[in-house]
């Protein structure tokens, strides 16, 4: 959000929405620094996670919206997500990524879940091409971004694989030294390739 960051956002949500209608609002940020929950709190917000979003604290933080799980047509959602999270095979990064969209869209999951996707596989595409580029011109603050923001994406779709590729890149690129980036890239492109498979719909 170039113009406007989450806790401004925040203010004037409180400041202007009707008290029945004030949102729960969770602060999620890529590097968690010290004081940040204090912060996001004082500004209005209800809750904090930070990158990569652990199951458990996600899970405690949407039980405290007061919304019932609700149920699918093959059951519970509960039960259904766990069992795509538990799917292997040729499906495996297709299972994790509608459990942990499922976990934090709840019912609005299946309308918004091809946006999301599309809008990762675009990102996605633009972010190796950029790691690539950077590896063999020597640009190791290049690499860092591209790396950081591809981890982020992915950790919060659940692609936990790509997720920590791309922070070992990111951390070895932030110490300056290009030393193992070209291999570290490699694997990254091929274990992109094959989620951006997997991830085309029809979902």
């Amino acid at each position: 959000m170039p113009d406007m960051d989450g806790v401004e956002a925040t203010r004037r949500i409180r400041s202007q929405w009707p008290a029945d209608r004030q949102p729960r609002i969770i602060a999620l940020t890529a590097h968690a620094l010290h004081g940040d929950r204090e912060r996001f709190l004082a500004g209005g917000m209800d809750d904090y996670l930070s990158k990569p979003i652990e199951g458990e604290e996600l899970m405690r933080a949407l039980s405290q919206c007061g919304k019932p799980a609700g149920e699918t047509p093959d059951g519970p959602r509960e039960t259904r997500i766990a069992r795509e999270a538990e799917e292997g095979g040729d499906n495996a990064i297709r299972g994790q990524v509608l459990a942990q969209l499922r976990l934090v869209l709840g019912s609005d999951a299946e309308a918004m879940l091809p946006e999301f996707i599309q809008g990762f596989l675009h990102s996605g595409d633009e972010l190796v091409e950029q790691m690539k580029l950077a590896a063999a011109q020597g640009q190791p603050r290049d690499l860092e971004r591209a790396a950081h923001t591809l981890k982020s994406t992915s950790a919060t779709l659940g692609i936990q694989t790509l997720a920590e590729l791309a922070g070992q890149l990111e951390q070895r690129a932030a110490a300056g030294g290009m030393d193992g980036t070209a291999e570290l890239v490699a694997r990254i492109d091929a274990e992109y390739a094959g989620a951006r498979i997997q991830l085309q719909g029809p979902w």
